[in-house]
């Protein structure tokens, strides 16, 4: 079964990459602009070692006595979190500002991500309230969504990857604000699509709407980033987000 799953998973996140790959190279050349060859390998690199743990993570703790009845994968969040600290640390040098990793947010910043976090929450709370049933209301749904999601996927998508991309692709442009670059489009589909395709029983599988959310919800996220210098608001949005899908979409 683990094996069935992981070569799903990676299956998966093969035809993610080589989206974004071929997404990012057109645009790249259309816009005249070159590549850093090994910074997006370090980027493609830990998004397959991610994706890898979370799956060993959950399979793991579905096997231990203690953790077995736990519904949401809290052991492959934590190591994954884990996977992403040493690797911003010990390998990738990267200090904390650089990451993201701080309360301290740009001047005239705080109007603008309050606005981008009003606005998410808009879309994704209407999608949930109109979709009963998606989600199971419990303490262990609430403790999870209010922080593990957003810990892990922020720290990793919005932090070390959100890094390597922009040192992979050093063109900009301005967007309400804020520079904008290939960065921010190959975080779009990567996140978009981590949530959009599958294999189930191996056969390939594209949820639209789950494409279409995710990969908005990045590209506020990032802007966010951006436009701020930290992940805090990012942070926050996704804990909000997440958690109207638990109490909504519960109904």
């Amino acid at each position: 079964m683990i094996w069935e799953r992981l070569t799903g998973q990676l299956l998966s996140l093969c035809v993610v990459v080589l989206m974004a790959c071929v997404a990012a190279s057109f645009i790249a050349m259309f816009r005249r602009k070159t590549v850093q060859p090994i910074w997006l390998l370090w980027g493609l690199l830990l998004v397959i070692l991610n994706a890898t743990i979370l799956i060993f993570g959950k399979a793991i703790q579905q096997s231990l006595p203690l953790t077995s009845f736990l519904e949401w994968n809290w052991l492959g969040k934590f190591a994954a979190t884990a996977m992403t600290l040493i690797a911003m640390h010990f390998f990738l040098r990267l200090s904390a500002r650089e990451m993201g990793m701080t309360l301290r947010q740009n001047p005239g910043s705080l109007l603008p991500a309050t606005c981008g976090l009003g606005l998410m929450c808009a879309i994704d709370w209407t999608i949930a309230a109109l979709s009963p049933g998606i989600s199971r209301l419990t303490v262990e749904s609430i403790a999870f969504q209010a922080l593990m999601p957003s810990l892990e996927e922020e720290l990793f998508f919005r932090g070390i990857l959100f890094v390597l991309l922009a040192k992979a692709f050093a063109d900009s442009w301005s967007f309400a604000g804020t520079r904008i670059g290939m960065a921010v489009v190959m975080n779009v589909l990567i996140f978009g699509g981590m949530h959009a395709v599958s294999f189930p029983e191996l056969h390939f599988a594209f949820n639209t709407q789950a494409f279409l959310t995710s990969g908005v919800f990045a590209a506020v996220a990032c802007w966010m980033r951006e436009r701020t210098g930290s992940l805090l608001f990012p942070f926050i949005t996704h804990s909000a987000v997440n958690l109207g899908y638990v109490f909504l979409g519960s109904a």
